[in-house]
């Protein structure tokens, strides 16, 4: 009869301890994918605001270009309804040593809790005095 009462009372479950293990381990891979998440989440918007400041960057610089007569100094501007966001700076130098060679420095602004962050694009215009 013991032999009868011993093979009821053993089941074929889990213990408590292992499950209690069990939910640890997904709790932690949990965690993980989580940040795994959300430092994804972080460089695609970074990514996506190194591509936007690239691509207004390069229309500033084109428009720089495409002006028949460079106007040496500073000037600065927004990127228009567009792009309210960002904001440019650009200066136009006069190369000393090199006659009609400019060096043009474009600095983009973003408008984000990020005070002081910036990029900045130089380039140099060869221009022909006529």
């Amino acid at each position: 009869m013991t032999r009868t009462l011993n093979k009821k009372l053993s089941t074929n479950g889990f213990t408590l301890l292992e499950i209690i293990v069990a939910m640890g381990l997904i709790a932690i891979a949990l965690v993980a994918v989580i940040q795994l998440h959300t430092h994804n989440i972080d460089l695609q918007t970074e990514s996506k605001l190194i591509s936007m400041v690239n691509f207004l960057a390069s229309a500033r610089l084109a428009e720089i270009r495409s002006t028949a007569d460079l106007q040496v100094g500073s000037s600065s501007g927004n990127f228009g309804e567009d792009h309210p966001m960002f904001q440019y700076k650009q200066e136009v130098e006069s190369i000393v040593d090199v006659d009609n060679l400019y060096k043009v420095t474009v600095t983009i602004h973003p408008d984000d809790q990020e005070a002081g962050r910036e990029f900045v694009f130089d380039t140099y215009v060869y221009r022909k005095k006529e």
